[in-house]
């Protein structure tokens, strides 16, 4: 399956955070899947 993240989802994901529910975060690590991430994400983490 080929996921594309949202920033809250990378950011909750990378920071270990319970929001991230535990279906998503297994989806992410789940090597089978593909996960993508949107260069506005990186630019969203800059500004704040």
């Amino acid at each position: 399956m080929k996921y594309l993240l949202d920033t809250h989802a990378l950011l909750w994901f990378l920071g270990e955070d319970n929001r991230l529910s535990k279906f998503a975060t297994a989806a992410i690590m789940d090597p089978a899947n593909q996960i993508f991430v949107s260069d506005v994400s990186f630019i969203v983490r800059r500004i704040w």
